[in-house]
């Protein structure tokens, strides 16, 4: 599928948590939709409205109808990739979490030694939340799971 195919597609499949989603067809839809597309937001916002760093109407707008199919086209690939939907609570809350257990341990650590606890804490909160968002990229980047699985056939080896 081309950029232009799959940004379509995922525009079309708004609200659509069925099926599943190539790697390809997911990612050019995110580059639409996460950073192409804000830019463009932004420039309007900035020249129509002079409302700098996202702050004009157009921008609020657009964030808040961005976010479902940014979750939906998620839950179609993790689909292909064989996973629930309920792993998303994964992409969104594992960084959190990890973030914050990295910080309370490196607070606990920084506590027993000389170590600033509050460098000590960021360090842990940035460790923990790069450790957070690798483990969902990789769920995102994944090859297909062959053949169907319970969320459909393989998109690879659909038949038109």
């Amino acid at each position: 599928m081309t950029f232009v195919e799959a940004t379509g597609a995922g525009f079309a499949k708004y609200f659509v948590m069925s099926g599943r989603a190539l790697r390809s067809d997911f990612w050019w839809f995110m580059l639409t939709l996460c950073v192409i597309l804000p830019v463009v937001v932004a420039l309007l916002d900035e020249n129509l409205f002079d409302a700098p760093d996202g702050e004009g109407p157009i921008s609020i707008t657009y964030s808040i109808f961005a976010i479902i199919p940014f979750f939906t086209a998620a839950v179609r690939r993790l689909h292909d990739t064989g996973r629930s939907a309920w792993f998303m609570f994964g992409v969104y809350l594992l960084p959190i979490a990890c973030a914050m257990l990295g910080g309370f341990i490196a607070v606990a650590i920084g506590a027993w030694t000389d170590t600033h606890p509050y460098a000590s804490s960021l360090i842990g909160f940035v460790a923990g939340f790069v450790v957070g968002i690798a483990i969902p990229i990789r769920w995102l980047v994944q090859k297909s799971e062959p053949g169907p699985n319970r969320y459909g056939p393989n998109p690879h080896e659909a038949t038109p």
